[in-house]
């Protein structure tokens, strides 16, 4: 069909729910034709418009290994709804994940602790480098970096800069808006806006055509 229109919705619900809404299903013209994983809590999505592969981030806090062991980054290719990935971040709440701008990594935030590596949830929480396979399957993990502040860390959301080498980083946790970039397969913390405190920033969003990137915060100080 040639003016086929696909929607992927991915199902989020409090893990304690057990009859809340989960998997990602996929939707060819306003029907379901498909679902995958069907117990999957997810958090967010990206999409690779040159590989037509969709990325979801799969919020879990414990998983087998123990408190902040949970979460996953998922891979499906769209041409065929193919799973391709679905690899544990060992990291609490896998929030969202960004493409690099030459498609060749994906940075994955959490969105609190404690991680497998980070036992107390106030010192920090992990964003993980993953070097992309050729057919856009997730590969290896080439650096995890443990974003700290000191209070709690609640790394919310991720974002690729139109264009630019950065990304951003909501820390809702550390009132403040982060900078990151890729320096050698590793990833460097390079700036940070703070915000009033408890103002929680929790999303941003780039102008299409200006410099600008907007915000919105989760709390109003009290």
């Amino acid at each position: 069909m040639a003016n086929k229109k696909t929607v992927v919705i991915g199902a989020w619900d409090y893990p304690w729910n057990s009859d809340g809404a989960k998997g990602i299903h996929i939707f060819e013209n306003g029907e379901k034709v498909k679902t995958i994983l069907p117990d999957a809590n997810v958090g967010s999505q990206t999409f690779n418009e040159e590989t037509k592969v969709l990325y979801l981030t799969e919020e879990i806090t414990n998983g087998v290994l123990g408190p902040g062991s949970g979460g996953y980054i998922i891979a499906i290719r769209m041409t065929d709804g193919k799973l391709l990935s679905r690899v544990k971040t060992d990291g609490c709440n896998t929030t969202m994940c960004a493409l690099s701008n030459d498609g060749k990594y994906l940075v994955v935030a959490h969105h609190d602790g404690p991680s497998v590596d980070c036992a107390d949830e106030k010192i920090g929480c992990p964003i993980n480098l993953y070097k992309l396979n050729a057919d856009g399957s997730i590969g290896v993990m080439v650096d995890r970096y443990i974003m700290k502040n000191e209070k709690k860390t609640q790394l919310h959301s991720i974002y690729s800069a139109p264009g630019k080498d950065f990304f951003l980083v909501a820390d809702c946790g550390g009132d403040a808006i982060k900078t990151i970039k890729i320096v050698d397969e590793k990833i460097v913390e390079t700036s940070k806006v703070v915000v009033e405190a408890g103002l929680n920033p929790r999303y941003c969003a780039f102008h299409p055509t200006l410099p600008i990137v907007y915000g919105n915060n989760e709390r109003v100080p009290v």
